[in-house]
């Protein structure tokens, strides 16, 4: 939640809600209502309503992968998306696209980060392209990460790229959270 709404919003929203309701019982909607005046105050537009039905009142999570298109001949990534789409509807008939945030990063043959991006996804897109990824680069792309630093949620896939760079290399990812 911080990683999505960023610390100014989650701490100015929490010190009016607390100043608000202070010795009160509430219900989620006067939380929501607080954290949604707080980045009104701060100058963002968030639709917090449609954040909490999507995230607290629907089950399942969604299934997240790279999908992308490589010059065979000089290995320049000539397209990158990010794509999101409703994991499990059979068992979950209320899952949907989510709104949230997630770190994707660029690891070089060491297994290293050399690059990483923060991508927000659509509650009505499932495809977010990924511009900075795209053209030759200083550093030649050996895997990607998705979720790096594990602020996202869902069932991450692994591209063929990436599932041959961890074959051997994925005990050199220094972050143990980005290892889980």
């Amino acid at each position: 939640m911080v990683f999505f709404l960023g610390r100014d919003i989650l701490k100015e929203g929490l010190k009016t809600y607390f100043a608000k309701y202070k010795y009160q019982n509430t219900e989620l909607k006067e939380f929501i209502a607080e954290l949604s005046d707080a980045s009104k105050r701060l100058g963002l537009q968030i639709d917090f309503k449609e954040w909490s039905d999507s995230w607290l009142t629907t089950a399942g999570c969604a299934e997240i992968e790279l999908k992308y298109e490589q010059n065979e001949e000089t290995g320049i990534f000539t397209s990158v998306t990010l794509v999101q789409t409703p994991y499990n509807m059979a068992n979950t008939e209320s899952n949907r696209l989510r709104v949230q945030a997630l770190n994707i990063a660029v690891l070089d043959e060491n297994m290293k980060v050399i690059d990483e991006v923060r991508v927000e996804t659509s509650a009505t897109a499932s495809d977010t392209n990924i511009d900075r990824f795209e053209g030759p680069q200083d550093t030649k792309i050996h895997a990607f990460l998705i979720n790096h630093g594990a602020h996202g949620y869902g069932k991450f896939g692994i591209d063929e790229m990436t599932l041959k760079a961890y074959e051997t290399g994925f005990h050199k990812i220094e972050s143990s959270l980005d290892r889980k």
